[in-house]
């Protein structure tokens, strides 16, 4: 089959050189070897050639986005410590909502404060920690009500939700929130 691809290669670009019409057979050299080439093996040919051209490009594009898929799709990765903690944060009084993530044993935490209690910060965020490390015993807890921590926490809760992050990957994102809280 390649070798027939070869040979209507060369035929094509013997015929645009010469600018001549086909004919019922033409004959092309090829490393020394004469071939005759049918006008039917010739449509074949082309035709098989559009078809495999075409079809490579789809078959390409649809390699990338297997490639992309298999690495999205992952194992799901346990929410239940950081959802327990989101509803002990949101049971303190000034809280009105919370967002939060979990690794092995650490949670991290994002509070939304409204209007003048965000006055009280400081108070808030403590007796928030107290509530969640209650609630959740043995993790590491950390408390945010930093706007830039509450992007980078609902953006990895949807990609956990979607599975498309892997351990690794959830790793180094929790490490580059954590970096962020205590800046």
């Amino acid at each position: 089959m390649h070798k027939d691809l070869l040979y209507a290669c060369a035929f094509l670009s013997h015929i645009i050189s010469q600018h001549k019409k086909f004919t019922a057979y033409d004959t092309i050299t090829m490393k020394n070897e004469r071939v005759r080439i049918g006008m039917r093996k010739w449509a074949f040919i082309l035709s098989l050639l559009i078809i495999l051209s075409t079809t490579a490009c789809q078959t390409n594009e649809d390699r990338e986005n297997l490639q992309g898929q298999s690495v999205i799709k992952h194992t799901i990765i346990s929410q239940v410590d950081a959802e327990t903690a989101e509803k002990a944060a949101e049971r303190v009084e000034k809280v009105d909502k919370a967002q939060a993530v979990s690794f092995e044993k650490d949670i991290f935490i994002y509070l939304d404060v409204e209007g003048f209690d965000r006055f009280f910060l400081k108070d808030i965020r403590s007796q928030t920690k107290k509530e969640v490390e209650d609630a959740v015993k043995g993790s590491k807890v950390q408390v945010s009500t930093d706007k830039k921590i509450e992007m980078e926490i609902t953006e990895l809760k949807e990609r956990l939700n979607d599975r498309q992050i892997s351990k690794k990957k959830l790793e180094e994102e929790i490490k580059k929130i954590e970096e962020d809280m205590k800046a």
